[in-house]
């Protein structure tokens, strides 16, 4: 008499899709955004040497930059705080090294104590190629819009970003539906 074989059948494996509200619905990137934050605080010994206006700092093209100013005239400093992005971590390393170092230059020339802090909030991110035809297949096939542009919008880990802007819910509904797909 033979003992009995269990036999396990497995359900195949869901991959993991982020969604982006900020981008329009159907569009897959291939890439998101990283992102650093970062805080520079120049302090100045007297009133009569904090400069005129606001501190403008240039960024490499590859990058986007989103830093607001705000001065306390009482202390006499300024503070830039906010967020840097880019597509890859070469790019994203290069516009914080050129924000360091311009920020740097300012409080040399200025004669100002500098105080800086950046963290990285979230890594550059890279479709996984596989995921990206099999949700670009799967949509298609089910009659949705699809397209393939970056996002500059930074994103949890998954294996595929799809934007879900504007579409009422369709994309979200159909994902949680479909059996190869989880939502993130």
């Amino acid at each position: 008499m033979s003992t009995p074989t269990k036999v396990t059948v497995e359900r195949a494996q869901q991959r993991a899709v982020a969604l982006l509200p900020d981008e329009p619905a159907g569009t897959i990137a291939p890439r998101t955004a990283g992102a650093v934050r970062f805080r520079a605080t120049l302090a100045w010994p007297r009133r009569e040497d904090v400069p005129p206006g606001p501190t403008l700092l240039e960024v490499p093209k590859a990058a986007r930059c989103s830093l607001a100013q705000t001065d306390d005239p009482e202390a006499v400093t300024r503070c830039l705080a906010g967020e840097i992005s880019a597509l890859t971590p070469s790019e994203l390393a290069g516009a914080l090294e050129a924000t360091l170092r311009t920020v740097t230059e300012i409080a040399a020339l200025t004669e100002a104590m500098l105080e800086v802090e950046t963290a990285r909030a979230v890594p550059p991110r890279v479709t996984s190629a596989r995921a990206l035809e099999r949700l670009a297949c799967d949509l298609w096939e089910a009659g949705f819009f699809v397209r393939f542009e970056p996002s500059w919008t930074p994103a949890p880990e998954a294996d595929v970003y799809l934007g879900i802007g504007g579409d009422g819910g369709a994309l979200e509904r159909f994902l949680r539906a479909h059996p190869s797909w989880s939502v993130a």
